[in-house]
């Protein structure tokens, strides 16, 4: 979300934000990957397709916003380098 609203000029991030965020998005990671392989199956299934969905919503937004053309031109750049 926060990576959204910055690309889409919403609001101004600092590091702080990107801890933050990044570091709740890696909870949940870890919850869903313990959850699916150690406990609970479905619930850790649950989350881990629930965390895909969002990032195609992400996608989807920035393309709709026409942000996410830069970030194919710059991995374009950085992959066929001459």
């Amino acid at each position: 979300m926060n990576f959204t609203l910055t690309e889409l000029g919403r609001i101004n991030n600092n590091n702080l934000k990107r801890i933050f965020t990044g570091t709740l998005l890696g909870f949940s990671i870890g919850f869903a990957l313990y959850e699916f392989f150690n406990r609970n199956f479905i619930c850790g299934l649950i989350v881990i397709v629930w965390i895909f969905l969002l990032e195609i919503i992400v996608a989807i937004i920035l393309y709709r916003a026409n942000v996410l053309e830069k970030f194919f031109k710059q991995y374009e750049d950085g992959v066929y380098k001459e």
